[in-house]
């Protein structure tokens, strides 16, 4: 058996004698061989090639297309809001360019809202004088000696919702206990609440005089 060394391998490459008629590609391709894949490696490439590309390119594109990003969510999402926000804006100043909503502006004008915030004294050649309930207010103060600089008493007549002298008269839902409640003195409270008696008695008897 012949050694399979290089050396045993160069020295009868180089005593070989080519065959009168073995081609020039022939002698080049056995002075240098090329390697050749087998069949079987180059089935395995040609598998996973296959392999590879078993989906069709027109389902990869279609998949790739409809997953949205994230991002590109939110920004349809926050352009629908303002569109949304812009449309509505536009129609509430539509349908209230004054900022108060019909039925607001309705009871307005009615007279029961009107009316008890005004009273009209007695006629005179000048026409009708308008007198307000917080002048009578005033007014009624200064008879029952509060001084005009007292801004306390005003203050807790003002929390206890007293707009007018008429509100000071005794009931069940005006005591003397609601303005002291309140931190005004029972002294004034008492004195205040006993004007209001007094003068709404005075009144209901001119009325009924006439």
């Amino acid at each position: 058996m012949p050694p399979s060394t290089t050396e045993y391998k160069r020295e009868m490459a180089r005593n070989s004698v080519e065959h009168p008629e073995t081609s020039v590609d022939n002698r080049v391709k056995k002075r240098y061989p090329v390697a050749v894949p087998s069949s079987k490696s180059s089935s395995s490439k040609n598998q996973k090639h296959r392999t590879f590309f078993m989906q069709a390119p027109d389902d990869e594109v279609k998949i790739k297309q409809e997953p949205k990003s994230p991002s590109g969510s939110k920004r349809n999402l926050e352009a629908t809001s303002s569109l949304s926000s812009l449309s509505f804006n536009k129609k509430i100043k539509q349908e209230s360019p004054s900022g108060f909503t019909s039925e607001k502006v309705i009871s307005l004008l009615t007279s029961d809202d009107v009316i008890p915030e005004t009273v009209f004294g007695d006629s005179d050649s000048d026409g009708e004088s308008e007198v307000t309930h917080s002048t009578l207010l005033e007014e009624f103060l200064a008879a029952c000696d509060i001084p005009g600089d007292d801004q306390a008493t005003r203050t807790i007549l003002r929390k206890a919702n007293v707009l007018s002298w008429t509100d000071l008269v005794p009931s069940v839902q005006m005591t003397t206990n609601v303005l002291t409640g309140h931190g005004m003195p029972f002294d004034t409270a008492r004195r205040l609440m006993d004007g209001a008696k007094e003068a709404d008695d005075l009144q209901k008897k001119a009325s009924s005089s006439k």
